[in-house]
């Protein structure tokens, strides 16, 4: 997990502060994408810090974690993707957290959801046309095969090492 926070967090970072100074979005989004990324950076190092002190917890904490990531990451998509293409690749987080520290079909529930919300979200913005759906789509599939190599690998390697 702390890998994942270590690359994630600040890939989140970047992308929204490369949106942000891109793209000009009006202040309210701004300083929502700030705080939700200040939140999230924030309560991700503290689950990652505290894991193992609260062992009767861990489980929970890291349920709640991969829901939480989600649950930003939505927002923030929903604050940018109308201003910045490539910030559906934070709904990607979410799915991987799950492969990395979750089970099979949790991993495949969080891909899902993450690849369903980025079509809804389109839906709701009145996406039109073959093309703009053939790519939706094409991220969608991308939602979900990512994270399930990365849950594939993460096996593998438990494997190796027994």
């Amino acid at each position: 997990m702390h890998l994942l926070n270590r690359f994630f967090g600040p890939f989140a970072a970047v992308l929204v502060a490369t949106a942000v100074f891109y793209s000009n979005p009006d202040p309210f989004n701004v300083w929502a994408c700030v705080g939700i990324i200040v939140v999230a950076v924030a309560s991700n190092a503290w689950i990652a810090r505290n894991v193992y002190r609260y062992i009767l917890w861990t489980r929970y904490m890291r349920h709640a974690q991969i829901w939480a990531n989600y649950v930003w990451a939505l927002a923030l998509f929903c604050l940018l993707g109308k201003y910045w293409g490539p910030s559906w690749l934070l709904l990607i987080v979410a799915p991987v957290s799950a492969a990395v520290q979750g089970g099979r079909n949790e991993t495949l529930l969080a891909a899902a959801v993450s690849g369903g919300s980025l079509l809804a979200v389109y839906k709701f913005w009145g996406v039109e046309g073959g093309y703009a759906w053939g790519q939706a789509f094409d991220h969608a599939i991308f939602l979900c095969a990512l994270p399930l190599f990365i849950h594939s690998l993460a096996q593998s390697s438990m494997r190796v090492r027994q």
